[in-house]
């Protein structure tokens, strides 16, 4: 890490001749996760005094490139076709950070992370950070853990979203030490020894924030009446799952799971909300098709993709939400849904182990179990005063664990500040 403070060069971009004092790079922007944590990250900096710009190197969505630039994170688009190859990628992206001369490069390493790792290197940039989004599993093969193994010895230090996606790359080794740093005490410290710990060692963890305050602000300004109402939901209980509808994230098992349900609760409906079709942007194999989207799907509803304001509002108007993924770095629809005082059921896997506390916060189940998350569903539907104390125990234990405040501090560590 850089030895002169941060706070001795922010705002130091006119005279460093237009230098950015941290880039941010990404491979895309579009609705997910990643994303969003990318953003919360440069508005992070931005709020630090740092002089901050996100690049995505491939494709990227009109809104969400407006939702980082309304932020006032500067972000450049640089449009490389992904079938250019990883060699044009590298030079690329080299080109753009020998215009800038960032002092740190913080890679999110989603292919092709390697070659960003390495055009930062390439481009003499003194400090490179990765930041691992998703956990390794055997559908992705060797050969990306070797690559990010090999990317790791080129960083100054490389984090994860969980301890779970960390050992899941790394091994038990790094988990203990990335474990470590994250049981650090998080509040600022004058003399910097917050800093000086979380360097020490090469790996760390760094949780996803969640906006409590916010969700807290639109969940209060909701009727939830009218917001049923408005997205054609009826009286009866109801499921929500919320983000990418794919095979990876488990709508297939969620699908199967709402028809053992409805042999014995017909009136319990199934909200879904998010994008369909496609790849998953981890290679988890290709979207689905559902029955819902030709409108089959009994007692199913599906609004599309939507705002994140909008995504709050029905998530908090749901009895339950649903989060059945086959692996999950983090698991930022279950921390959400806690935030808005929604219970959880989710898949016992990666990062959701570590969000949902299983039997307090929420119920965790079998991978793809379609039968166990039925069973857990009925339960939780059942009973409006397990949801309810559910409910409240999730809300605070998002803001204590995964709030603003707490993710800014460790930012903070991270980078020396």
């Amino acid at each position: 890490m850089p030895n002169r403070p941060w706070s001795a060069v922010a705002h130091t971009a006119e005279s460093r001749g237009g230098a950015a004092d941290a880039v941010i790079g990404i491979p895309c922007l579009l609705t997910g996760g990643t994303e969003v944590q990318t953003l919360a990250l440069g508005k992070t900096l931005v709020r630090m005094g740092v002089s901050v710009r996100v690049v995505c190197y491939h494709e990227s969505e009109p809104a969400v490139v407006q939702l980082f630039r309304c932020a006032g994170v500067p972000t450049d688009l640089l449009g490389v076709e992904r079938s250019a190859g990883l060699v044009t990628v590298a030079a690329r992206l080299r080109a753009y950070l020998v215009r800038w001369r960032p002092r740190v490069v913080h890679i999110q390493y989603v292919a092709p992370g390697a070659a960003a790792v390495l055009a930062a290197r390439l481009a003499g940039v003194p400090t490179v950070l990765a930041t691992v989004h998703q956990p390794w599993h055997p559908g992705l093969g060797r050969l990306p853990r070797l690559l990010l193994k090999a990317s790791a010895f080129l960083c100054q230090g490389v984090t994860a979203v969980s301890l779970s996606a960390l050992r899941s790359w790394f091994g038990p080794r790094a988990a203990a030490e990335g474990a470590a740093v994250a049981d650090a005490d998080p509040r600022p410290s004058p003399a910097g020894s917050n800093a000086r710990r979380a360097r020490r060692s090469g790996w760390s963890v760094l949780y996803n924030a969640v906006d409590v305050a916010a969700i807290a602000g639109i969940g209060c300004s909701t009727d939830r009446s009218e917001t049923r109402r408005r997205w054609g939901l009826g009286d009866g209980p109801t499921i929500g799952m919320f983000g990418r509808l794919t095979q990876g994230k488990g709508l297939d098992v969620l699908l199967s799971a709402h028809e053992i349900v409805r042999a014995t609760m017909p009136d319990v409906q199934l909200l879904l909300t998010g994008p369909t079709g496609g790849a998953d942007k981890v290679g988890e194999g290709r979207g689905l098709a559902p029955r819902w989207v030709t409108g089959t799907g009994a007692g199913q509803r599906w609004v599309g993709g939507l705002s994140w304001t909008d995504t709050i509002r029905l998530m908090s108007v749901v009895d339950v939400v649903a989060v059945p993924s086959r692996y999950e770095g983090f698991g930022l629809a279950a921390a959400e849904a806690l935030a808005c005082g929604v219970p959880v059921v989710a898949s016992r896997t990666g990062g959701l182990q570590e969000v949902v506390q299983d039997g307090r916060t929420g119920i965790l189940c079998p991978v793809a179990d379609a039968e166990a998350f039925a069973h857990a569903l009925i339960s939780m539907l059942r009973n409006a005063v397990r949801r309810a104390e559910m409910g409240k125990a999730g809300k605070a234990d998002v803001a204590e664990r995964f709030g603003v405040a707490r993710y800014e501090n460790a930012v903070r560590m991270l980078y020396g500040l």
